[in-house]
């Protein structure tokens, strides 16, 4: 089976391959399943070290609970999952990790979601969780090993069936052999940033199943926000009988809690910077002031000592009494304050650097998992712009060593600092979803692409060129649909996009509703060069390439200007492919249609060593995959498949 080189966010008949990561068949079972799963996202991964933790005596009545309850659980019981939820800043992470930490005897294995740092692939949930368990656990290790290797594809499934073949059946097979797995709990930390809503849902409703069936010997504890899908979710009838529920508020009851913290952090402080044991710094009135501030928020406090204790270059002394000039918001709002603070973080970039801060982040987001050598490519960074654009960003986020590119990786503390960039009320002139910021990073994109990606040169010393190519093409697609609809499309730009080669996009899958929005954006008297409706008797052939289970195409677009860039975008209720202009290949046999649409799909781009970038082969297989779900007739193709 040919093997999809570089898949981003790839479609398959009409379910995803692969995201963001490549896996092979060759090598080891577990191999591949390693591939399809988040490491890092693991409690003990060192990506997330350290780990945020509970400072020792604080949330003890918390954490005493959580695990007590772990641990009294029977394996006959009907309530086996555990939901805490509160709001941002609270402490869930540290809490989450403190507790696994404290029954790692029985712990079954952790998942760390995080948005920013791009663990949030819902493809990549299960997939993770089987792997910790394997790696643990021989019997289930040798089960599992046998299963990936009859079907490797298996890691590529919804993440039902993934939940349902890589874990549970697993565990019945080992069951029927006489063995088992003992209970172990289960710690699922940001269910909340996992990405689309309906994954968090269909993830809830899977281990709901599980604890109702008892088809798992686990425990389950789930942490995150309260949004409002997964409130629902917890709350229907299937799932809240089952579900012992704990809310960990903003209150200031945890100002004594926040204030120890405070005083060990200034502590360490001192020590760092080997200030007299006498000095009495900082104040007990600023302590206070801190504390106060913190309004119940742990995140504000954490953040302010990352802040002080990065000194810069006037010292840690005057950086506490720059915090302690921000205004105190009178609203007793705690994440207004939170949002101060942040402000004044972005407000230590100088302003000739700050275009190149808003760029990389923007873009960095965007890219979601990939290291930010691919953004520095897109945005075309060197390796010193690259430090400088996010040299005062210390109290947010941390440069990592990256195993794979053997680069700095970037590491955000917390989510509320990106959902603050996000929101132009919040951040106001920090917004990186500004159009005209969205327009200069959708220019880069297509400049990308103007040449062939054999030539792209990456700004950074010794990566993996091959692999960066491979990855850089997917991941600045996704970009491309991210970002257009959100884009100031201004005449330069607008004639870009006109004479953009769409055939690059072949057979890429993207949200059905960000294709919508970039149509919309896109002004009346150019849709007609650069998105257009269309309608052919040939949709539906295009509709059996997608699914079998399509009854009807929503929209058909063309993308692009030119008899030879014209691409036939198809899209159902969930997603959107790029399928290529099919007019003319309607009554042709089997073989002939097959040379005809790998040959439309023979797009200049290519990695250094000549191997198709998610073009020849992956067309090739998607064509082999489906087109036994074509109803020849029905199309008026001609000719018996059964010749070849």
């Amino acid at each position: 089976m040919p093997v999809l080189t570089g898949a981003h966010h790839f479609v398959l008949n009409g379910d995803f391959v692969d995201q963001s990561r490549v896996y092979s068949t060759t090598g080891s079972s577990l191999e591949i399943l390693l591939n399809a799963s988040y490491p890092d996202a693991a409690h003990d991964s060192s990506a997330r070290d350290p780990p945020s933790r509970c400072f020792p005596g604080t949330r003890q009545e918390h954490i005493e609970e959580i695990t007590g309850w772990a641990k009294s659980i029977s394996s006959d019981c009907r309530s086996r999952l555990l939901w805490l939820h509160g709001p941002a800043g609270v402490g869930k992470s540290a809490l989450a990790q403190t507790c696994a930490e404290a029954i790692r005897g029985e712990l079954a294995a952790a998942f760390f979601f995080s948005r920013p740092n791009g663990r949030n692939e819902p493809h990549r949930f299960f997939t993770s969780i089987a792997y910790q368990l394997a790696i643990n656990n021989p019997s289930y290790h040798d089960i599992l090993e046998e299963k990936l290797r009859y079907n490797p594809t298996l890691v590529s499934k919804s993440i039902a069936v993934q939940f349902q073949e890589l874990i549970v059946l697993p565990l019945q097979e080992l069951e029927t052999k006489g063995h088992h797995l003992e209970q172990g709990v289960i710690f699922i930390d940001g269910l909340d940033e996992c990405d689309g809503e309906d994954a968090q849902c269909v993830i809830i409703d899977l281990i709901a199943a599980s604890v109702r069936d008892h088809n798992t010997p686990f425990v389950w504890v789930i942490f995150s926000r309260p949004e409002p899908r997964i409130v629902a979710r917890f709350s229907s009838p299937d799932v809240t009988g089952l579900c012992f529920r704990l809310i960990l508020a903003v209150t200031r009851d945890a100002d004594g809690e926040i204030e120890i913290y405070l005083r060990d952090g200034f502590e360490r402080i001192r020590v760092q910077y080997a200030m007299p044991p006498s000095t009495k710094w900082p104040s007990e009135d600023h302590i206070q002031e801190l504390v106060s501030r913190s309004a119940g928020l742990f995140i504000y406090a954490s953040t302010v000592l990352r802040y002080v204790g990065e000194g810069g270059r006037l010292g840690p002394e005057e950086q506490l009494r720059t915090v302690l000039c921000l205004p105190s918001d009178s609203s007793q709002n705690p994440w207004s304050r939170l949002d101060a603070f942040y402000t004044l973080v972005m407000e230590q970039v100088p302003k000739e650097i700050l275009p190149n801060t808003l760029k990389f982040l923007l873009t960095y987001g965007l890219l979601g998992s990939g290291a930010p050598v691919l953004t520095a490519t897109v945005i075309k960074f060197s390796l010193s712009t690259f430090y400088g654009a996010l040299n005062k960003l210390h109290s947010v986020m941390k440069l990592t060593r990256s195993e794979k590119w053997h680069v700095l990786d970037v590491a955000f503390f917390h989510a509320s600092f990106t959902d603050f960039l996000k929101d132009p009320v919040r951040s106001k002139r920090f917004c990186i979803r500004t159009p005209k910021l969205c327009a200069s990073v959708l220019e880069d994109v297509l400049e990308l692409f103007t040449d062939r990606l054999e030539n792209v040169v990456s700004p950074w010393p010794d990566p993996r060129s091959s692999e960066l190519v491979e990855d850089l093409f997917c991941s600045a697609l996704y970009a491309f649909w991210k970002i257009g609809p959100h884009a100031e499309l201004n005449p330069r730009l607008l004639q870009q996009l006109s004479e953009f080669d769409y055939r690059r996009m072949a057979l890429y899958g993207f949200n059905r509703s960000d294709a919508l929005k970039f149509f919309n954006n896109i002004p009346l008297e150019w849709r007609e060069k650069i998105m257009r409706p269309y309608q052919s008797s040939f949709s539906k052939i295009a509709r059996k390439l997608l699914r079998k289970d399509i009854s009807k195409v929503n929209f058909p677009f063309v993308l692009g200007n030119g008899c030879q860039r014209n691409v036939l975008l198809a899209a159902n209720s969930d997603s959107c492919h790029l399928l290529g202009d099919y007019r003319g290949f309607e009554r042709l046999q089997r073989r002939e249609w097959k040379r005809k649409f790998l040959d439309f799909f023979r797009v200049s781009f290519s990695t250094p060593s000549g191997t198709d970038v998610c073009a020849r082969v992956a067309v090739e297989e998607a064509f082999d995959c489906v087109w036994q779900g074509i109803d020849l007739h029905s199309t008026g193709a001609e000719g018996n498949e059964a010749q070849e």
